[in-house]
């Protein structure tokens, strides 16, 4: 994980500030969650899932931070935009599952099959863009009113395990308020 921080001063009520992130990470991954053995059954299966995953994601973050009046009232507005990408490549390994109680499990099983890798590899990409703005007023020495709107598009494209296309687009606005009593006054 890697971060580059910019922050630049316009004036003593203006700043801008940019963070530009870009994380990496793989797995190796084996899990047996319990299972009853099928819908008419009361034995108890841990059920192998097994997996090798890459995942990579950039994130650039600016935001516009702005402090000013209007008569008495104090604002600090806040806008920015968010550009995210996020890569996954994922492989499927099948194993058969090991049979256990769901009451007294054996924490010190040892997994004596065979896991074999799945013929399929996912390789999916997902796309980020939000704008947003909020306005924190001041009404007075204990009392805060935060306002503001964001908007997201998030897009995916690739293939899944199986090996099906995934392609979707989702854009949806969110509203966030809020208010602050603070019994002290600062």
């Amino acid at each position: 994980l890697g971060t580059f921080v910019f922050d630049h001063d316009f004036t003593d009520s203006v700043t801008v500030r940019n963070q530009l992130r870009y994380g990496h990470s793989r797995r190796d991954s084996n899990a047996s969650p319990p299972r009853f053995a099928g819908n008419d059954s009361t034995a108890i299966n841990r059920e192998m899932r097994s997996w090798i995953t890459g995942d990579d994601i950039w994130n650039n973050e600016t935001n516009l931070k702005a402090a000013f009046s209007t008569g008495k009232i104090e604002h600090t507005l806040v806008t920015g935009i968010g550009l995210t990408r996020e890569g996954n490549i994922r492989k499927t390994r099948t194993a058969a599952n090991m049979p256990t109680t769901l009451l007294n499990p054996n924490a010190d099983d040892q997994y004596t099959g065979t896991i074999v890798d799945g013929l399929y590899v996912a390789d999916v990409t997902g796309d980020t863009l939000s704008l947003y703005a909020f306005d924190t007023v001041k009404l007075g020495k204990q009392w805060e009113v935060t306002g503001g709107m964001r908007w997201e598009r998030f897009a995916v494209d690739g293939v899944s395990t199986t090996p099906a296309p995934v392609n979707r687009i989702d854009k949806m606005p969110s509203i966030r308020t809020g208010i602050v009593y603070k019994p002290k006054s600062s």
